[in-house]
């Protein structure tokens, strides 16, 4: 059993509660987490092992578990246990489930976060809390503290005001030390002078001694939207970088507001504020390349395209706005065969608008895609099927029939699982479990699946030349997960043993392996049902290729 209050971690939490908190009833809540937990991760390989992800409905019994704080972080202390495990090799579906139930967990805490977020006024939807929350939502697997990167924030600032009073004393009032700097009373108020004197330093400290950069060598690198990595790495894209500057300047009292320019994120500082400026002497600030200050004319070098000085790009814009962009970044960024990227910032795209039919049919396509949720998107869709869009409203229509085919299907599917056997493909030479070796392209990798003949449509098979191979279409042809993370379709013939067998890091191993035992996988209960002889050939076909295993 576990006993929740041997971990120091959670008495903070804990000490939140009202003081009539009936705490033996919400210990024995507590301690029923953990096991039913497992339950739920053991019984799922059971009755979902075909679609690419699992179904967001498998995971609900968990929402009940994370109602109140506490019970949250004995959820996430849980599964963290689980996919943290030392051993790396064993319980790799399990570990694999609780990454899944991880991810939908943190999901459904942040939804609430993400609505008490904008429930702000816009003064009060500081960049840097929906950059935090942002970055929690695509990075589910990390423990990132709300604490730990407002402190990394804090000290910049801190170290911004050393430089203040080196270069002007300590009577400058942006110099000031503050205990609290979410208190806005806190805040100093700055001349344009001050203001400006302040940038200076900033730039110093950020740029010159701290070293920070747009990451010009490997801009699309998803990294680079995460503010906990920007702040560690000290690489950034504009977007990013800009919410940094923003959060320093907005803790030593000068006033930046977001720019939604085009091809490239600014921050501006609005001189109309002081006295004897007029609207059209806004300076505009460019933190991916060191801070540089820019008239509306020079930000024309940022863009290809000529753009007026009084257009509606140069307006600052709503938080809502700059997450959005960051989401559709994450998008148009997200690497081949990276469907879990594109899939959370959908996903996020539609929890920040959620009016926003065009993302939400975008959504539905993914969903139909990785063949999950079908459910849940009919549901969403119907809310938008009857628009004065003609050609939207037939896209929906096409949609809705699309998800409604797909989930008869798949429910008929799971009536009438198909098993393979080997002896009635005796084509087949290697098994699910056998890392192999690609003899074109030098990776290594494990089987996961196998057809007797290529399955592809013939689009695919023109692109990959498949007509070229000694054997063609007409040999068998297997599913495998590659070193690098991708997911690959292997013809026979460009398939072969390595030196010797080596850990194939891929994220989806333990959705149809237990562990790998140094010589090859295992399959999980739930995967033997669909290649129900494949355990036994990958043993027989290591020991015909490396000598004869002791146990």
């Amino acid at each position: 059993m576990l006993q929740v209050f041997e971990f120091p971690h959670l008495q903070h939490v804990a000490a939140k509660y009202p003081s009539n908190t009936d705490w033996r009833k919400l210990c024995v809540k507590l301690n029923q987490i953990p096991g039913t937990t497992f339950t739920l991760l053991n019984a799922l390989p059971h009755y979902h092992f075909e679609s690419e992800e699992v179904p967001y409905t498998y995971f609900s019994p968990l929402q009940d578990l994370c109602g109140d704080k506490l019970s949250h972080h004995v959820l996430d202390l849980t599964l963290r246990n689980i996919y943290e495990d030392e051993n790396v090799n064993k319980n790799l579906t399990q570990k694999w489930y609780a990454k899944k139930a991880m991810r939908y967990v943190t999901h459904t805490v942040l939804k609430t976060e993400w609505k008490q977020f904008f429930d702000q006024p816009p003064e009060k939807q500081h960049l840097e809390d929906g950059a935090i929350l942002f970055a929690r939502w695509c990075q589910p697997l990390v423990k990132l503290e709300t604490s730990d990167i407002k402190q990394k924030l804090n000290a910049i600032a801190d170290a911004v005001k050393d430089e203040l009073i080196l270069l002007h004393g300590d009577e400058h009032p942006a110099a000031i030390r503050i205990c609290n700097y979410d208190d806005e009373r806190c805040i100093p108020s700055l001349s344009l002078d001050q203001s400006k004197q302040t940038l200076h330093s900033m730039n110093r400290v950020l740029y010159s001694k701290l070293a920070f950069s747009g990451n010009t060598q490997d801009y699309y690198n998803t990294g680079n939207s995460m503010i906990n990595q920007v702040l560690e790495s000290k690489c950034g894209i504009p977007i990013t970088l800009s919410i940094l500057y923003q959060s320093i300047a907005r803790r030593l009292g000068v006033a930046l507001k977001p720019v939604n320019f085009p091809g490239h994120f600014l921050l501006v500082f609005d001189m109309s504020r002081h006295d004897g400026y007029s609207h059209q002497q806004q300076i505009y600030i460019d933190p991916f390349h060191k801070g540089k200050q820019r008239t509306a004319d020079e930000c024309q070098e940022l863009t290809n395209t000529r753009i007026a000085g009084d257009s509606a790009h140069f307006r600052t814009c709503t938080a809502k706005d700059v997450y959005l962009r960051m989401t559709n970044n994450l998008i148009r960024s997200a690497p081949q065969n990276n469907d879990n990227q594109v899939l959370m910032a959908l996903e996020l795209c539609v929890e920040i608008n959620p009016s926003d039919a065009d993302a939400l049919i975008m959504l539905a396509r993914f969903y139909i895609h990785m063949e999950i949720n079908l459910e849940e998107i009919l549901q969403r869709l119907t809310h938008i099927r009857f628009t004065n869009n003609p050609l939207r409203a037939s896209l929906v229509s096409f949609l809705m029939s699309k998800a409604q085919e797909m989930n008869d299907r798949l429910t008929e599917q799971d009536r009438n699982r198909e098993k393979k056997r080997r002896e009635n493909n005796p084509e087949i030479i290697y098994s699910c479990g056998l890392v192999m070796r690609h003899k074109r392209y030098n990776y290594h990798c494990v089987i996961y699946g196998w057809d007797s003949v290529c399955e592809m449509s013939d689009s695919w098979q023109q692109q990959m030349r498949v007509h070229s191979l000694q054997d063609k279409n007409e040999q068998p042809f297997y599913n495998v997960y590659v070193e690098d993370g991708s997911s690959r379709y292997a013809a026979q013939e460009n398939l072969q043993y390595p030196t010797s067998p080596v850990v194939i890091t891929h994220p989806d191993v333990g959705k149809c392996f237990e562990e790998f035992n140094e010589h090859y996988y295992v399959m999980n209960e739930a995967w033997q049902k669909k290649y129900p002889d494949d355990n036994n050939a990958t043993r027989e076909n290591y020991e015909n290729h490396y000598g004869r295993l002791d146990c």
